[in-house]
């Protein structure tokens, strides 16, 4: 048997540990510079070629939120494929089930800065192609509020307000519901219940489009439910236009949709707004509305309006009663539906309060007060809060 040397021992062992070393990733950097003085660089035109020949072999290894937002702000990318950008905007999602997943999702999403290429996709009106999937894809993300909170400080209503104009019925649709999305965050008052937002919604309430209606009043009903929204919406130049939407030529669901706004400006109980009500006689609208003959959701709303429309407001009261509406809504206290009953009897309190005539019309009705007295005493665990003390204090003025 054959002794090795040391040397050759040594010799050895060193060619063992290099195969046994891991190799050294190798990385393609096009933009490096090149070592060799013999070999040049290729032209940025053909790399960009080949990398979008490349990533026709490797589609099915989904993009990292940071890479999607990288190719997103490349001004390269944008004048390429346009395929793959829309590919990419669709890419940004929240897919998780549970609260804390989904924040958790909506923080990296933040964090990633994909917002903002988003934003820049809207605000640049050569883009038209990108605006709908991008649209689609922010309406979707709007519904957390993190996500909310971000666009609202990168200046996203404002750029989204811009697509509320008739040119694109689309488009038009698209920023209603991304605005709806974002008057709901609570901290949006600052940014949302301003002209910038709310002058164009008001324009898309004379749409053709019933369904675009809808939407841009859906949005100021939750713009007014900040002080700041109510206090702009009680302005006559804002709130006529929005009792216009009351006409019978309307549909039932558009009409519920503008009596729940109403009462949502209303609320502040602002005088002015209240005389408003009446002299363009959107009030006796909603008193007809509030029939039985409606739909529940159409009574409900109407009833809402009449609520805030009418407290501590003698002539607006005297308006209800004189119109029949004290029999409808002492009908609609026991209604079946929650919401029905619960309005009518916030109602049935406005009416009175302060108002001795009403009141002493609503005693005459011996019968209707002693149901009331029943539904107190029998179904009170029945009643919401709200319900419970409209309830007690319809009972009280009562007595």
């Amino acid at each position: 048997m054959m002794r090795r040397t040391a040397g050759a021992a040594k010799t050895l062992a060193q060619r063992t540990a290099a195969r046994r070393a891991p190799q050294p990733t190798r990385r393609v950097l096009c933009n490096a510079p090149v070592a060799s003085a013999n070999v040049q660089p290729l032209p940025r035109s053909v790399l960009l070629s080949t990398v979008r020949a490349m990533s026709s072999f490797a589609s099915d290894t989904p993009l990292s939120l940071w890479e999607i937002a990288e190719q997103l702000r490349a001004p390269e990318a944008i004048r390429g494929d346009r395929e793959q950008v829309v590919q990419n905007i669709q890419s940004v999602v929240i897919t998780a089930a549970t609260t804390d997943a989904r924040e958790q999702q909506a923080l990296e999403i933040i964090q990633s800065n994909v917002l903002e290429p988003l934003l820049g996709f809207l605000a640049d009106e050569r883009l038209a192609d990108l605006h709908i999937p991008t649209f689609l894809t922010l309406i979707k993300l709007s519904s957390e509020s993190l996500i909310v909170q971000e666009l609202l400080r990168l200046d996203g209503a404002a750029i989204v307000a811009k697509y509320l104009s008739p040119a694109d019925p689309r488009l038009q649709a698209a920023a209603c519901l991304t605005l709806g999305n974002l008057a709901l965050d609570p901290l949006s008052e600052t940014t949302m219940a301003t002209a910038t937002v709310i002058d164009p919604l008001l324009q898309a309430l004379e749409s053709p489009h019933e369904a675009i209606q809808r939407t841009a009043v859906t949005t100021l009903a939750n713009i007014a439910g900040s002080t700041q929204g109510r206090e702009y919406l009680c302005q006559p130049e804002q709130f006529i236009p929005l009792c216009a939407l009351l006409s019978a030529e309307n549909s039932d669901s558009l009409r519920s949709a503008v009596a729940f706004a109403l009462g949502n400006v209303l609320s502040g109980h602002d005088v002015g707004a209240q005389e408003g009500l009446r002299e363009s006689g959107a009030l006796p609208e909603l008193i007809l509305m509030v029939s039985p003959a409606f739909p529940d959701d159409v009574c409900s709303s109407a009833a809402w309006a009449i609520h805030h429309g009418v407290h501590m407001n003698h002539e607006n009261q005297s308006m209800v009663a004189d119109a029949g509406g004290l029999g409808m809504l002492f009908q609609q206290a026991f209604s079946e539906n929650e919401a029905v009953q619960t309005n009518a009897l916030l109602a049935l309190e406005s009416v009175t309060i302060g108002h001795e005539e009403n009141t002493q019309r609503c005693r005459d009705n011996t019968e209707a007060v002693t149901i009331l007295k029943y539904l107190q005493r029998d179904s009170a665990d029945d009643l919401n809060v709200s319900a419970k003390r409209a309830l007690q204090g319809l009972l009280s003025q009562l007595e």
